[in-house]
């Protein structure tokens, strides 16, 4: 039978460490903060050290953290987001290249406006989120507004189900993220 030697406890004491910090709120908060601005993503606008004193140790997410690892953190987590903003930035830029070249049409093939960019499908969405399909009928429904009547029926249809499953997914979105995140702030 191996014995357990000092080597191995401490590197399973830090694969634990890892584990807890990947689910942990202190990680979130650090994510959360450097995505929305209220952190810098660089070290000269704001060090470690003052972040950790004016901020971060005295929320109840970070009494568990030493301040060396919540700098060790804040810097991989820094460079995390400036790697993932600037790969945004590119794609942007490219998407707007594109764009560019070829822009979207204004008309379908079968002569009637895109529905995404039309006012029918906001209106739609709204109709949808107020459950007016479920009280109407589908010609009624479409018959309630003047925007809607530019589509045949039957592509109408389609878009009332698919206004339908939009709102189903972000509900199933939303409800998941609150579920993952057990945010407080």
């Amino acid at each position: 039978m191996p014995r357990n030697t000092k080597k191995q406890k401490t590197d399973e004491e830090a694969k634990k460490k890892e584990k807890k910090w990947a689910d942990s709120r202190a990680r979130l908060r650090i994510l959360d903060d450097l995505d929305d601005g209220s952190l810098p993503l660089y070290n000269k606008e704001l060090s470690a050290e003052d972040a950790w004193n004016l901020v971060y140790k005295d929320l109840p997410e970070f009494s568990e953290v030493e301040f060396e690892r919540f700098r060790d953190r804040l810097r991989d987590h820094r460079r995390q987001v400036i790697k993932r903003k600037n790969k945004c930035s590119m794609e942007l830029e490219a998407y707007l290249h594109d764009r560019n070249l070829y822009p979207r049409q204004e008309i379908d093939r079968d002569g009637c406006t895109v529905f995404d960019i039309s006012a029918a499908k906001k209106l739609l969405e709204q109709d949808v989120k107020e459950k007016k399909h479920l009280s109407m009928s589908r010609a009624a429904l479409q018959a309630s507004r003047e925007e809607y009547m530019e589509y045949p029926a039957h592509k109408f249809k389609e878009r009332i189900y698919q206004a339908v499953k939009r709102e189903k997914f972000i509900n199933y979105l939303e409800d998941k993220r609150s579920k993952d995140r057990h945010t407080t702030w």
